[in-house]
């Protein structure tokens, strides 16, 4: 009996080892940029009155994109977060509605332990409706899922070099950490385009090459 005691108790040690081991969170380095909603928000979040000026590098057009409306809040009776805004564009009148609700990231796919948030947005104007669909899921990370319009095979998200992406704008940005480059997110008459985001300034760069469109921000003002 004396023998077992030694077994015994090592046993208990190695089954409260298990038990009591810690799994990587959300937090954890490896599951990318911006894990938590805040963080999110800084990358995706725009309020009422920030405006951002886009042109077209081979025709010179201007296009100013302005946050017309913008909420946030905690659904009733839930601890689930949202957040919404609408965008204007100067050029052709599209509206364009971003959301996202916590409740509705339950399925997002993402690696393992690491929670994950998806942004919606839709495309609308008087007597034409575009639908909506999944624009960017966070954390960012290089080789995550993204959404496409109409159904399809969605995207991936591709690391961009920091400093190349930030020579396009007419004033230097203070933007840490780094820009991410959207594969085949949709929010143009169905045409595929490419997006790079940055950390307090959103979308910086949209290129179209189904309609052979670049545009680059030459100028903003944000609230956030």
């Amino acid at each position: 009996m004396k023998k077992l005691i030694p077994i015994i108790s090592l046993l208990f040690v190695c089954i409260a080892f298990v038990t009591c081991r810690h799994e990587p969170d959300q937090d954890s380095a490896g599951c990318g940029e911006a894990t938590s909603i805040d963080e999110m928000k800084e990358w995706i979040f725009f309020k009422t009155g920030t405006y951002w000026i886009y042109q077209e590098e081979t025709t010179g057009e201007l296009d100013t994109m302005t946050v017309v409306t913008s909420a946030e809040g905690i659904h009733e009776g839930t601890n689930y977060r949202w957040f919404s805004y609408d965008v204007i564009s100067s050029r052709d009148g599209w509206k364009y509605y971003w959301w996202f609700s916590e409740s509705y990231s339950n399925d997002c796919p993402s690696t393992e332990h690491c929670y994950c948030n998806k942004v919606l947005c839709s495309k609308s104007r008087p007597g034409d409706f575009f639908g909506e669909d999944i624009m960017f899921t966070f954390p960012l990370f290089e080789g995550n899922w993204m959404g496409l319009w109409g159904g399809g095979d969605g995207g991936v998200s591709t690391l961009l070099d920091l400093n190349d992406t930030l020579q396009i704008l007419v004033s230097p940005l203070s933007v840490k950490n780094a820009i991410f480059h959207i594969d085949h997110s949709v929010c143009d008459d169905w045409a595929p385009s490419d997006y790079s985001i940055a950390k307090n300034y959103g979308i910086v760069k949209k290129s179209i090459p189904s309609l052979a469109e670049n545009w680059s921000l030459k100028a903003a003002y944000i609230i956030q």
